[in-house]
């Protein structure tokens, strides 16, 4: 599906505040003492599998499935030129994780 893309430079502002706010809110989720507890010691060495593991965790599974394919969607629609369409599949991921979280 196409999305109706406004590209004033106000809408423009808009997108970029509530991308950088998703970001900030995601990244102070992922790194609070709670969620650290629940994952294991050597996470950043092992990023990938961690995230396969965290389908088992309750609250992260529906976060970590989607998370794998996100890259895969957001890679189609810029190889389409599709930037609206990729930047939704962001902003839809980053609001459900902070739901979930």
């Amino acid at each position: 599906m196409i999305v109706p893309t406004d590209w004033s430079g106000e809408q423009l502002e808009n997108n970029a505040a509530e991308l950088q706010s998703l970001l900030g809110n995601f990244y102070l989720r992922i790194t609070s003492a709670a969620i650290r507890k629940r994952l294991p010691q050597d996470l950043y060495a092992r990023s990938r599998e961690v995230l396969e593991e965290s389908r088992d965790i309750e609250n992260l599974g529906e976060v970590a499935n989607p998370l794998q394919h996100l890259a895969s969607v957001v890679d189609y629609h810029l190889k389409e030129f599709r930037v609206a369409e990729a930047l939704e599949a962001i902003v839809h991921q980053l609001k459900a994780v902070s739901m979930a979280l």
